[in-house]
């Protein structure tokens, strides 16, 4: 069917009959915007208006469909006839629609499969994938740093500097010390310690250089409300035992 034949040829009729676009559509309870339409050749009329519209313009449904009149179509049963095209027209667009659906659902399930992949394929990398935060520390005696390496199933933990102070530094208030211990938590889980007994007495900021853990894992998964703790435990020159607890809770973001 030529859309653009069809509209010049309802248009010609229409104006024959000296309608308005408004006035066929009140005739035939259609949109005059959509009678626009059709005189444009944009969109050719619904199978439901082919009667009416026929009708309406004094034309048979086959000449509405050819976009012009025939002289020669016996005028006897067109009714019959414009019946027999309608119900052929409706029994093809039934089957057309069956025969479009099924490629229309192999599309649409094979949109949802990939879907489904891809977002299987997101939550595998957001699992296993790694984040960095820093965490550091700077108090009257120590400037300690450190990092956290995690993801959803574990996290490893890297305290990589523990040092004193350098405005105590050689000064009566650096501590002596013989032996010295340190113990590294998330919440109250153990990550590592270690412990140093030296053969003679060194000083706090060479003791503290021993003090750094590399790679401490855990299976509790990290968030910012954690809080990681080291415990620094020595003897000094005095034989008394001290113990500085250090807490982190403040992070930066890789």
């Amino acid at each position: 069917m030529d859309q653009e034949k069809v509209g010049k040829f309802i248009a010609k009729l229409r104006k024959e009959k000296k309608y308005t676009q408004v006035q066929l559509g009140l005739l035939i309870h259609a949109d005059h915007k959509m009678i626009s339409k059709w005189e444009c050749g944009t969109y050719a009329p619904d199978i439901k208006f082919l009667r009416p519209l026929s009708e309406a313009l004094g034309i048979t449904i086959n000449e509405l469909l050819a976009g012009e009149k025939n002289p020669a179509l016996e005028k006897e049963n067109t009714t019959e006839k414009d019946d027999f095209i309608v119900n052929n027209l409706i029994t093809y667009t039934k089957q057309e629609k069956k025969r479009f659906l099924p490629p229309l659902l192999i599309i649409v399930f094979s949109l949802l499969l990939i879907l489904f992949v891809l977002g299987g394929f997101y939550l595998v990398l957001e699992y296993h994938q790694w984040r960095r935060v820093d965490f550091d520390k700077t108090n009257d005696t120590y400037v300690i740093q450190g990092s956290v390496l995690y993801n959803q199933s574990e996290s490893n933990y890297y305290i990589d500097s523990v040092l004193y102070n350098a405005n105590y530094i050689g000064t009566t208030k650096e501590p002596i010390v013989k032996e010295i211990s340190a113990q590294l938590y998330l919440e109250e889980q153990l990550l590592g310690e270690k412990e140093f007994v030296f053969n003679e007495f060194v000083t706090f900021h060479k003791a503290l250089q021993n003090i750094y853990f590399y790679d401490v894992s855990s299976s509790i998964k990290f968030h910012k409300e954690k809080e990681i703790k080291l415990l620094i435990q020595y003897k000094d020159q005095y034989d008394e035992e001290k113990l500085d607890i250090i807490y982190f809770n403040q992070y930066s973001k890789h």
